[in-house]
């Protein structure tokens, strides 16, 4: 314990120093202990929440399980006991937690790893005593591909050409997954042809690859940031109802946030060269759900801020501004903001609509 304190301590006590506290403040006692009471970002805690992102997390290799279960059963050990539990005690604790995020769990999963590798050197010689597995397999790629078609279907509905390029790429790096890679990995489980595994890890990394490219093309803070371009010293920047930090990490400028979308009249009217981002509306998963279900209208936006956005645009006729919109993903959620630039000290910039 003492020397894990001490390597914590390196970085943790100049951290405090640098923020004035902050670091254990906010730090600790908002984004790890009140996350584990309260709910962030407006999700909702579901049960059972980690055994399904945890069989995508370690998909193909969660697929073993059983052979795994048999071989730690048939040797419980003291090494095996505790990779046992180095791997549980993730999914325990933050099964209450009520903020749940795919990788709180994930410092247990290289303890599966190794437990899969043991039963790996003991699996079966006999490549034919695991056969109907490969049947499996092929049989839950046809499913994925059929439920492709179904969800193709669905998508020619929409109308945004970068959600549907969004949507693709990212129905394309499960189908891959699921397809390519579990049968990869139960040819190579019963002694079978390898090739199919380079293919495999060919396919899945193109499909991740193009799937970071849309993604990065439909981030918001990446078009404000392009938007901008060269700014002027001294200029302050200010998200009112787009509150996120990627904008600090892709402008490198330090920005002032506020929930307060009507703020944005005040900002503007500062002295100096100023930007603001304006959340002009905003769509989300849970809303979505909703509107499938009936209990809300479909295609209603779960924030709404185009009167507000509207008016200041129509009071500040003459201020440069560019309408952007794209895939939030910290809040899991497409929105479109508005964003207004002041150049100068207070002469208006010709328009410039992008």
């Amino acid at each position: 314990m003492l020397l894990v304190l001490g390597m914590v301590a390196a970085w943790g006590v100049p951290a405090l120093v640098e923020t004035k506290g902050a670091f254990w403040k906010v730090g600790m006692g908002e984004h790890v202990v009140k996350r584990g009471t309260d709910v962030f970002n407006g999700r909702k805690f579901v049960p059972g929440y980690y055994l399904l992102t945890t069989w995508l997390s370690l998909f193909p290799w969660l697929g073993f399980a059983l052979p795994v279960w048999r071989h730690l059963r048939s040797n419980w050990t003291a090494q095996s006991s505790f990779l046992a539990a180095w791997f549980a005690a993730p999914q325990v604790i933050f099964f209450f937690y009520a903020t749940q995020l795919p990788h709180y769990v994930m410092p247990g999963y290289p303890a599966y790893i190794v437990l899969l590798a043991a039963a790996w050197m003991n699996r079966s010689s006999e490549p034919t005593a695991q056969v109907p597995g490969v049947a499996k397999w092929f049989t839950l790629a046809l499913v994925v591909l059929v439920s492709a078609a179904g969800v193709t279907g669905w998508m020619t509905g929409v109308e945004d050409l970068t959600m549907r390029g969004l949507l693709w790429s990212a129905l394309l790096v499960p189908g891959v997954v699921f397809a390519a890679g579990g049968l990869a990995a139960a040819m190579v489980w019963t002694r079978r042809s390898h090739w199919v595994v380079l293919v495999a890890v060919l396919l899945t990394s193109a499909s991740v690859a193009l799937l970071g490219e849309r993604l990065r093309m439909s981030s918001i803070p990446v078009k404000v940031a392009e938007n901008l371009g060269a700014m002027p010293e001294g200029m302050t920047l200010h998200g009112c109802g787009y509150t996120e930090p990627s904008l600090v990490f892709y402008t490198h400028r330090k920005w002032l946030f506020t929930d307060d979308v009507s703020a944005a009249r005040r900002h503007l009217e500062s002295f100096g060269p100023v930007a603001v981002v304006l959340l002009r509306r905003e769509w989300t998963l849970d809303r979505w759900f909703k509107g499938i279900t009936g209990a809300t209208q479909a295609g209603l936006p779960a924030k709404d801020y185009s009167s507000i956005v509207n008016a200041t645009l129509l009071e500040k006729n003459g201020l440069e501004s560019h309408e952007i919109k794209g895939f939030n993903a910290a809040r899991f959620s497409w929105a479109e903001v508005t964003l207004i630039v002041r150049r100068t000290d207070g002469s208006p910039t010709a328009n410039g609509a992008p």
